[in-house]
């Protein structure tokens, strides 16, 4: 069963963009602590050959992502589908000021959608970094493998084989 690290303990500096960055690093430094268990535990599971189903389990998580991006692109096409025929409608805006508005709305609404997407591959990328860590950890530990042979076995070994 894999362990993690304790989560580090978050200081505050009472200075609102230092502690967003101070937070920003330790979410961060504890993904990256995650990601080298999950590294390792992985590279364990597949150098054993005692868990030949490792890679087709492996396969059915890929593939599960791969639905959910689908999913995820088809609800953007939809959106900036949605965001070009309100850009190409010019009604309403009779005066430079109202242009101005309509355009700078056009483009907030741009930025958001940009702004949802982000949000949408990163949390889509957590939730699998998630389900990679639960099902190795779900995964007993590989059984030891063949001891060493001692110097005596190889020089026997050698002297058989000659």
């Amino acid at each position: 069963m894999m362990t993690f690290p304790a989560r580090p303990r978050q200081s505050r500096t009472h200075i609102p963009s230092l502690d967003r960055a101070v937070k920003a690093s330790m979410l961060q430094a504890a993904r990256l602590q995650r990601l080298t268990s999950a590294a390792t535990a992985a590279t364990q599971l597949f150098a054993s050959p005692a868990y030949s189903t490792a890679w087709e389990e492996c396969w059915n998580i890929g593939d599960a992502a791969r639905r959910r991006l689908e999913r995820l692109q088809s609800g953007w096409v939809y959106n900036w589908f949605t965001w070009l025929e309100y850009c190409s409608q010019i009604e309403g805006a009779g005066t430079v000021s109202k242009l101005s508005e309509r355009e700078v709305n056009i483009v907030n609404q741009a930025l958001q959608l940009v702004s949802e997407q982000s949000v949408d591959v990163l949390t889509l990328v957590e939730n699998l970094e998630i389900d990679v860590l639960y099902w190795l950890s779900r995964r007993p530990p590989p059984p030891p493998g063949p001891a060493e042979p001692d110097v005596e076995s190889i020089t026997a070994m050698r002297a058989v084989t000659a």
